[in-house]
Order: structure tokens, then sequence, then C-alpha cells
């Protein structure tokens, strides 16, 4: 099979977070198999072909993704799809980076790769107006003679129109949880009778299955990785902390990962959280963003891993946090719920509630026994579901039904077509 692959975020040039990761999995063990792969993404400092060792072929296109990216890539590709065509194309929906090429190759399978919309992201982000907030707003517009203007919507705006058109135009939608199927079906009625569900494939690092299920780390280590950002449930983790070391006073916390912009404007979010923690920062700890090869021994430490996010659509780093025989906490919004089998291979909690999150850190930091049961069955259910040979037919399957209802909806439109002439 020839397959491209659509998407500005593509290592190491572009992206190191959940789309990056999976698509350097994902080409690598179909090429491995025979499949003819190419993907088609954004450059770092020089765009142009290269082969990789991996015999993925890359095209490295120059400039910011978003709608930019959406159409510096159509020629680019054309060119290759004309040099060899190619049997399916998947592009995810953050930026609608494919969009146009199928708009310009509507005959070509298209498999849209479910990750989370950017428009998903800023709903996640935005924040109601407090009622001073308004008030200002509406007196500032009169002091310039102006008459203020109600904000449009996100879903109105084009970034968020140009998603949902991908997803709409997409002859199959690979969603990696039911959370994300079922939140597609409310995006548009369109996505139903489209989907398929089945999860990203994960493949551990040998590093983290080699970290023993039944170490006790001394001090007790409380982790959390990813960016450091609203959404993630980072805020909401720093006021947990003081109600832990309430009654765990020995606990130490980690967070890691690269800091994004806080709710206050200048501060990014690892000196808002500083300044948030008071006097628990002297037991807290801000790695920043660390290299893969790190995150073993850091988990090698951890005692429980927190995953506190307001919502995923799958939640990577539970895997990573289950492959390490962690005790894994995670939202019980989105995604990680299906990942930690509904809790019974790890804890879950209500997003934005830390009293509830300090009660279930302090409950795991007292009970090694039930980390050891948690990491036991979780590192089970990391090799049992979410391997690439567990998740390779479902995703060869995807691929094939693109293909199929391409084929038959092109058929039927001509069929129409000749009906009326």
């Amino acid at each position: 099979m020839r397959i491209a692959f659509i998407s500005h975020e593509f290592p190491p040039d572009t992206g190191g977070g959940g789309i990056g990761t999976y698509l350097a999995q994902v080409t690598s063990w179909l090429a491995a198999e025979g499949h003819h792969v190419e993907v088609f993404c954004g450059a770092g400092n020089t765009a142009g072909f290269t082969l990789q060792p991996n015999r993925v072929g890359v095209h490295r296109i120059t400039g910011e993704g978003g709608v930019e990216f959406r159409h510096a890539v159509v020629p680019v590709f054309a060119a290759a799809h004309q040099a060899g065509p190619f049997d399916v194309i998947e592009g995810n929906d953050f930026d609608a980076p494919a969009l146009v090429i199928k708009q310009t190759f509507p005959q070509l399978p298209y498999v849209v790769k479910l990750h989370t919309p950017r428009f998903v992201i800023d709903q996640l982000h935005q924040r109601p107006l407090t009622i001073a907030q308004h008030w200002r707003m509406r007196l500032g517009s009169l002091r310039r003679g102006r008459w203020l203007v109600a904000p449009r919507p996100i879903l109105s705006l084009p970034p968020a129109q140009a998603e949902i058109s991908a997803v709409e135009l997409a002859d199959e939608i690979a969603a990696p949880s039911q959370a994300i199927a079922d939140a597609a079906l409310n995006w548009t009625a369109q996505a139903a009778g489209k989907i398929s569900v089945f999860p990203y494939p994960y493949v551990p690092a040998p590093e983290l299955l080699a970290l023993s299920i039944s170490s006790d780390p001394s001090p007790p280590w409380v982790t959390f990785v990813g960016r450091l950002e609203e959404r993630k449930g980072v805020i909401g983790l720093a006021d947990a902390i003081p109600l832990v070391l309430a009654v765990c006073p020995d606990a130490r916390f980690r967070f890691i990962g690269r800091a994004m912009p806080s709710p206050v404007a200048g501060l990014d979010m690892s000196a808002f959280l500083e300044k948030r923690l008071g006097s628990a920062r002297a037991q807290v700890e801000f790695t920043g963003p660390i290299p893969p090869t790190e995150l073993p021994r850091y988990l090698g430490e951890t005692a429980v891993l927190v995953a506190p996010s307001h919502w995923e659509s799958f939640g990577l780093v539970c895997c990573e946090g289950l492959a390490a025989a962690c005790a894994v906490i995670g939202s019980a919004s989105g995604g990680m719920v299906e990942i930690l089998d509904g809790g019974n291979c790890g804890v879950l909690v209500p997003p934005k509630n830390p009293a509830v999150l300090a009660q279930a850190i302090v409950r795991l930091l007292r009970d090694p026994t039930l980390r050891r049961q948690l990491g036991t069955a979780g590192r089970r259910r990391i090799n049992d579901h979410y391997t690439w040979n567990q998740v390779r037919p479902a995703q060869l399957a995807s691929y094939e039904r693109a293909i199929q209802r391409c084929a038959s909806h092109h058929v039927r439109n001509s069929s129409e077509a000749n009906h009326a002439i």
C-alpha cells in the first residue's frame, strides 16, 4: 500500500507532542512491513526530500502551520502523487493539514486521524468574562464611541470551520478513544457512519519495561509529565500539593515539561505555579522539557504519576506511566478513562477538583501494596492492548475502509450524473 501522511508536525524538526510521536512510530512500522510511506510535513531550517534509513520518505516544507502549510503542501504532494500515485492519505484533525489536498484530489481516499482539534483546545482554554471585565469592556467601547460587539463563538471562526470541514470530507475517521468519537459526532452530523475506534499504537522503550514493579522510591516523588498549560490540569495539581504535604510531609513533586503561557500576562506557567505554591515551592521541582531518553530515569523515581487534564482525546502519558509500572492518576474525563480501563489499572479523578486529587495522591503514597497492584495491572494492559501487533489489524482495516468508501462514493456520484444526463 502507498500511504501519504500529511502533518505539519513530524520530528525531529517539528512537533514533539502526541501527533509527532504517533507519526514517527507508525510510519516506521508500516515501512518496515513493506508499505511505501511518505510524510509531508513542516521544516526546521531546510526544506526538501530525504529518504530516512527506515525507508520513510520525508518531504519538508518551510512555513508556519495552519492555513499556510495547508496550501503550501499541495504542490509538493501533487508532484509526488503524479510520480507514484498514493492509495490513501492520512491527515490529522489539528489545523486540518490535508484539507486542501482532499479538496484538490477528491477521488483520493482520505483518513482523518483524530487527536484533538485546535478549536477544542481553544474551548478548553477559554475563560468566561467576569461581570467586572464585561463592564470594563463595555465602558471602554462607549468612551471610544463604539458599541460593544460580542466575540464570535470559537466554532464559527475560520480555523474551526476548516477542521470541521476536514472531518466532513473524510472517507474514514479514526478515533483513538470512544470519548473523541462521541465528541466528533457533536461537531458534525456528517461524521456518523464513518468513525472507527481503535487506540494509538504504543511500543514502550525497553528501559521503561525494565523498571521494577516492586520499587518503593525514597523520597516518594509525585510526577507530572507534559506541557505546563492550564488544560493539562497543572493549576489544580499545584493547588493540591499543600493539601498532600499537610498529610505526607516527605512527599516531593516534579513538573516535567515545557512551560506555556499562564493566565497572568508576563508569567509563563512555571513562574505562575511557583508563585501559587507559596511555601510548598521548596518541595517542588520544575525540570523543563527533557529528552525522551531521560524519561525512564525520572519515572523510575516516581511513586505516583499524575495526569489531571481537563480533557484528553487519548492520554499518551498514561501509557508511559503504565509501561513504567507507576501508579497512575488520570482524569475521569476523556480518553484516559479507557486507557486506565475504567479505573482497574489506575485511579480516576474528576478534573478541576484539587481536594479529590489530593486525596487520591495521599491514598497511593500511603499504600505501596496498591501501587504495586496497579503497576502490575497497568503494564499488563499496555502489553495486551496497545502494541503495534495489537493495533496493526485495525489500522490497516481503517485504510481499506477509506479506499472502499471513496471508490463507492465516486461510483455513486458518476451513476447519478449519468442518470441526470
